[in-house]
Formats: structure tokens, C-alpha cells, sequence
């Protein structure tokens, strides 16, 4: 089961950065799978730094929240777009 993400009071959330690693960690998946499901698009979108894929915390901790939808199903998987994080960081 996926944890709540907890985070030093100086960190910003809404800037804080996980590596691949981290987030497998509080999805509770192999790095292999974040791999996965960011190429098929089913992530929110990850940003590079310094040659590696990140992805920010806070938009990670509402995807969580949302439930993770069962990205293994072979009919109508979930993608995250542009407006549905929008969406969700509006709030």
C-alpha cells in the first residue's frame, strides 16, 4: 500500500524533486515499473535534471491519493495529461 509522503518543513512541496528510486519506493512498485509507466504516458510528467528523471512530490502524493489507477489492465488505462494535473495542483 502506498505511504503518505512525509517532508522536512524547509522543503516546498510544490518544488520538491524524488528520483525514480524514491518514487517506487512510495508507490510501493520495483523502479523498473516507474520506468514502465512513465514511457506508456501514466504518470504524472517527470522533469530532468542533471541527466535523470524526477518528478514532483506533490503532484506524485495526488496521484497516490487519486488511487493509482490499475495501470495493468489492457483496456482503458489511465494517462495522465496536461489537464488533469492542472487540475489537481489548482487546488
Amino acid at each position: 500500500m502506498p505511504r503518505k509522503i512525509t517532508l522536512p518543513q524547509e522543503a516546498d512541496p510544490a518544488y520538491r524533486l524524488a528520483d525514480i528510486v524514491e518514487v517506487a519506493a512510495l508507490v510501493g512498485v520495483d523502479a523498473r515499473t516507474i520506468q514502465r509507466w512513465d514511457k506508456m504516458g501514466s504518470m504524472p510528467p517527470s522533469h530532468k535534471h542533471g541527466g535523470t528523471k524526477r518528478w514532483r512530490l506533490l503532484e506524485i502524493q495526488r496521484w497516490i491519493d487519486a488511487g493509482i489507477p490499475d495501470l495493468r489492465a489492457p483496456h482503458g488505462s489511465f494517462h495522465f495529461t496536461t489537464g488533469i494535473i492542472g487540475a489537481l495542483t489548482d487546488h
